[in-house]
């Protein structure tokens, strides 16, 4: 399903360090983001699935007692799916930026 997504262009994969696991994600097409020289881990983990269309939903994981892991759905409208979406939109600017201000440093050199 996620290379499928990745195929189409409809996959970002936020971490704070790319790893080997990712890398056939990306080469198919997946948007991946990575976040090390930051200098800063996020706490909170989700999945947005759709991003960018109406049908998108944000999934959110939570442990409850007993060591039990419930992860609930939120569509469009719902506050948690557009903090999560500003957090996403956030990081791909602040990447290509960071791109961009490489590639010119890098002609000065």
């Amino acid at each position: 399903m996620l290379k499928n997504k990745a195929t189409k262009g409809d996959l970002i994969i936020c971490l704070p360090k790319l790893i080997d696991k990712v890398l056939h994600f990306q080469n198919s097409g997946a948007t991946i983001i990575e976040y090390s020289n930051f200098d800063y881990t996020p706490v909170s983990r989700f999945t947005i699935t759709n991003f960018g269309r109406e049908d998108a939903k944000i999934a959110v994981g939570k442990s409850l007692e007993n060591n039990i892991h419930m992860i609930e759905e939120y569509k469009t409208e719902h506050p948690f799916f557009h903090v999560a979406s500003d957090l996403v939109n956030l990081l791909r600017k602040k990447i290509k930026q960071n791109e961009r201000r490489k590639t010119k440093n890098n002609r000065r050199l």
